[in-house]
């Protein structure tokens, strides 16, 4: 059994990776909880960088690669997607990266991962944005309350 610490500061317990734990949904304290699932695809805040607006889309099928979806996966996945991008510009975030990981945990994913004006200090660099986030971001109450707050209104709005 592995155990993770978010960003509320709450152990999470899950078997395997974390992602195939999402994606099960075995994980039971996600900060916010899924914001998204239909059984095939879900959305999440990542539940260890605090970076308001940082949404993950994660499928339930075993993939690396996009590729490996049938026409109607790859729709649902830009459908989707395409959903979630207008729900973030309509609640202020602008700007995003977009980054699909196919090799770090064995589920298929993408981050949005909003523009913030200190993550502009970064360049393209997600690393440091996400190492920036978890030493300096995580401190504050108030801050974990206005990541919590957006992602309900990313679920009243998606």
């Amino acid at each position: 059994m592995k155990k993770v610490k978010n960003w509320l500061g709450e152990y999470m317990e899950f078997e395997g990776s974390i992602g195939e734990a999402i994606a099960n949904h075995t994980i039971k304290n996600l900060p916010g909880g899924y914001i998204y699932d239909d059984g095939f695809i879900t959305l999440i805040a990542d539940p260890e960088i605090p970076i308001k607006g940082l949404i993950i889309l994660g499928t339930n099928k075993k993939v690396s690669s996009i590729t490996e979806f049938s026409k109607m996966e790859r729709y649902k996945i830009i459908d989707v997607s395409n959903r979630l991008i207008k729900c973030l510009h309509s609640l202020g975030i602008k700007k995003l990266i977009q980054y699909q990981d196919e090799s770090s945990s064995g589920t298929y994913h993408i981050w949005f991962l909003p523009r913030h004006s200190w993550t502009l200090k970064y360049g393209d660099n997600i690393d440091d944005m996400v190492e920036y986030s978890k030493k300096e971001l995580n401190t504050s109450e108030e801050y974990k309350k206005e990541i919590l707050n957006f992602i309900k209104k990313v679920k009243e709005t998606i």
